[in-house]
């Protein structure tokens, strides 16, 4: 009597132990293809935008930056100098390089960005947008990239960049997200 109750006692074992794998494998199933959250507006991402190539022109002379925006190729005060991404423009990719020859300046290692939405009349340290992802500045100074996700509510976002170099002005442009669909 004693090996079958061992013998029923393994079967029961088993048994459990097959409906447990079977239980996990019909959750597992069940939940294929939510895994990630989709977006309102379908189950694929916004596409991603094309990269914003951002001239600074340092202005020797004046000591003063100028900017040329990409689809424009004059140069523009940068404190009115705005990138418009339009609504469901996914993730796009800011390169913004200095010109103005080997007496330019070079963009600080770090906290090199400031990010803020609204207005430029109340500046922030540092990035306070959730919207902002970076930055990477390059081994030489010269490059600055970040990337910006564009998602949500339109939002202005003011930035301001910032140089190495004493008494060397910060430069400020603008981006316009039109915003884009975000996660259920």
């Amino acid at each position: 009597m004693h090996n079958r109750s061992i013998m029923q006692s393994a079967g029961g074992a088993n048994r459990f132990r097959t409906m447990a794998v079977l239980g996990a494998a019909t959750m597992m199933l069940a939940s294929c293809g939510s895994g990630h959250q989709q977006m309102k507006n379908g189950p694929n991402p916004a596409k991603p935008g094309e990269t914003q190539k951002i001239q600074l022109i340092w202005k020797q002379a004046s000591k003063t930056w100028m900017v040329i925006m990409p689809g424009n190729p004059n140069e523009q005060n940068p404190k009115t100098a705005e990138t418009p991404l339009p609504y469901g423009v996914g993730p796009t990719e800011f390169e913004v390089s200095i010109k103005g020859g080997t007496t330019a300046p070079t963009f600080k290692s770090s906290d090199a960005l400031a990010v803020w939405p609204g207005d430029k009349s109340a500046p922030q340290p540092g990035i306070n947008s959730t919207q902002i992802l970076g930055p990477v500045v390059t081994a030489d100074g010269r490059t600055l990239v970040f990337y910006d996700l564009n998602q949500g509510d339109p939002v202005k976002l003011s930035y301001s960049l910032s140089f190495n170099e004493a008494g060397v002005p910060s430069a400020d442009p603008i981006i316009n997200n039109g915003g884009g669909p975000g996660l259920l």
